[in-house]
């Protein structure tokens, strides 16, 4: 886990001050130990988190025995051993414990279709000396970032976009359309796009090959479609081979030279990760878990009271507050280089320090699981109004009638999904913009609202739930987690996104999914044999939490001195009276909704650091 840079091109491999300079911008990703390697037309940088073989051997960038290829690589090879030992078995030798000398070797023997074989988190990049070509990638979900820019006939790449904005006579012009997207339905990181229409980024499951000043971009995977139908009689098998690819991916996930812990919010995902680490049996020390605390608890940190009722695990507990929220605020927006949505990252932030304090460079996370198993209402909502939309009137109403008894449903919501496609658009179109009166109108008048319902789809919830995956929400929380973590020196992994758990679940039909009106029932009868009951029975969802309107009341003058300073009136993605009036009637009555006054708080704080006249400052971090 590491920050990666790089140059290609005509003299590229002179830019030895210009990669320094790149390099100590991603310091904080790798804090163990830095490397340079270049040739006359190239010149790649690595910072290292030592996380597998924490000795020189497993210096970056690193080369092949016989020279010809080089490599600099952030992330994880899970199934590192498994591949290494394939690759002794066709006459590879190693000199190292680590999973980058594997993956080089996979790729001299392999090629391209190596990345078929690997199971785990990269983005990464490797020269070959002989034909002059780059050869780069990202996994399959896109956990960690690949950004890339061409530039006077070079091509520059980095971890992270502040990086790349250290190019000589780049320019910089906001990028309309993804900043609308985030205003508008808090959609990031869902393009080969950024903020900034000169850096773009490779799209997960990708490749990326640049010889003779050209690019080219490939996908190497995609979702499995679902076949057959679902029957309850086959749910025992699947049940089984699914807990045994989750305890699996749990295994694979615990390889490390270093402390390993879990991030745990006390609610189903997270639980089941922290459950299955301790069931381990390599797991012989306690596990140390994190997890965001309030005052008074709520229900889902009275889950994490339930953990620590079983043995095997040492708490850190950390409380946010309004002040430190405030104070970390700089921070995260240079770490996240995008405007961010809730004060959940604000908590996920502050978890991530507290890891590096406790020495525990490696954490597990429940990400994903909602995703992969359909864990957030709206899914149940869609599914339950695609049921009314194609008359099949008594599994609705049965099915109505179950979900009922477990949690609040929002019959509006249901219904509204019942209409056709056609209906559907324009409506959420026309309330989308009717929220919209903050921004400047110039700006919106070039909104294009993203299609999100699916009009000729033959499984309409598992066609959303990839749309989750590609656009709508794992992206975003995967780019505020690897920030969030890679301030701080800290590396994440996401047992629920196992490339071989994802395809299994997207070859289920939708019905396999929801069985009985539940969110998540596969995972619940996945965790009934690890997890506290009463955790897998709590259907309300919460995550970590963070009170954001109750902190901006509490920081109501440090907000209206920010929202009445120059840098708001003068900001051009604002329509400043309209958002300074909404502004004032949340901090002085409490009332209007929050999300306008927010977005638009963030939004200013990002242009002011990336773009307007802070940004004239940007070689080191607020």
């Amino acid at each position: 886990m590491c920050g990666i840079a790089g140059i290609v091109g005509p003299q590229a491999g002179t830019q030895k001050e210009l990669m320094s300079s790149m390099l100590a911008q991603l310091a904080h990703r790798g804090p163990d130990d830095e490397g340079v390697w270049s040739g006359s037309d190239v010149i790649l940088g690595h910072r290292r988190l030592s996380i597998l073989d924490l000795s020189p051997a497993g210096h970056q960038p690193m080369q092949t025995p016989d020279g010809r290829y080089q490599i600099t690589f952030n992330g994880e090879i899970y199934n590192y051993v498994e591949i290494r030992n394939d690759l002794e078995a066709q006459g590879h030798a190693f000199k190292s414990q680590c999973d980058t000398e594997v993956l080089l070797a996979a790729y001299r023997q392999w090629g391209e279709g190596g990345l078929d074989r690997l199971n785990g988190m990269w983005a990464f990049a490797i020269w070959d000396t002989r034909e002059k070509t780059l050869f780069a990638s990202r996994d399959r979900f896109g956990k960690k970032p690949f950004y890339y820019v061409l530039c006077d006939g070079r091509f520059y790449f980095a971890s992270e976009i502040k990086a790349l904005l250290l190019i000589p006579g780049l320019a910089r012009h906001l990028n309309t359309a993804t900043l609308l997207d985030f205003c508008a339905e808090r959609i990031v990181s869902h393009s080969d796009q950024t903020l900034i229409r000169e850096i773009s980024q490779m799209p997960p499951a990708s490749t990326l090959v640049w010889k003779d000043g050209r690019i080219r971009v490939r996908s190497y995977w995609s979702f499995p479609s679902s076949s057959g139908s679902f029957q309850e009689a086959d749910r025992p098998g699947m049940t089984h081979r699914l807990a045994s690819l989750l305890e699996d991916a749990v295994r694979l996930r615990l390889r490390a030279d270093t402390p390993v812990g879990c991030l745990v919010s006390g609610g189903l995902d997270s639980s089941t990760i922290a459950c299955l680490m301790r069931k381990n049996p390599s797991q012989a020390r306690e596990i140390h878990l994190f997890t965001t605390m309030t005052e008074p608890p709520n229900e889902e940190s009275q889950g994490v009271e339930l953990l620590l009722n079983q043995s095997g695990f040492k708490p850190h507990y950390h409380t946010p507050s309004a002040r430190q929220f405030w104070d970390d605020l700089p921070q995260l927006v240079w770490h996240q280089e995008e405007p961010f949505a809730d004060g959940s990252m604000a908590a996920h932030f502050a978890l991530m320090r507290e890891a590096r304090k406790a020495g525990v460079p490696v954490l597990l996370t429940g990400q994903g699981a909602d995703e992969v198993f359909a864990g957030y209402p709206s899914y149940l909502w869609m599914w339950l109004g695609g049921q009314l939309r194609r008359g099949a009137w008594i599994s609705a109403f049965q099915n109505i009638r179950a979900a009922a008894k477990r949690q609040p449903l929002s019959y509006p919501n249901i219904l509204f999904n019942a209409l056709p496609s056609s209906v559907r658009e324009p409506v959420r179109a026309h309330q989308i913009r009717k929220q919209l009166g903050w921004i400047h109108p110039e700006l919106l008048s070039s909104l294009k609202i993203q299609q999100r319902f699916d009009a000729g789809g033959s499984d309409e919830l598992n066609d959303y739930l990839k749309n989750s995956m590609k656009l709508w929400t794992l992206p975003g929380f995967l780019h505020y987690e690897d920030r969030n973590s890679m301030a701080f020196g800290v590396e994440t992994r996401l047992p629920f996104l196992d490339y071989r758990l994802v395809e299994e679940m997207f070859r289920l039909p939708s019905d396999a999914k929801l069985a009985g009106a539940q969110l998540k029932r596969i995972l619940r009868d996945i965790a009934r044999d690890w997890v506290p009951s009463p955790i897998i029975e709590r259907f309300k969802k919460q995550g970590y939490p963070a009170p954001l309107a109750q902190w901006l009341w509490e920081l109501r003058s440090e907000f209206k001195e920010v929202a009445h300073s120059s840098s708001a009136r003068e900001c051009p993605l604002l329509n400043y009276p309209r958002w300074v009036q909404s502004v004032d009637q949340f901090l002085d009555f409490k009332r209007g909704p929050l999300e306008p006054v927010w977005r638009g708080l963030i939004s200013v704080l990002w242009y002011e650091r990336f773009l307007g006249q802070k940004a004239s400052g940007r070689t080191v971090a607020a």
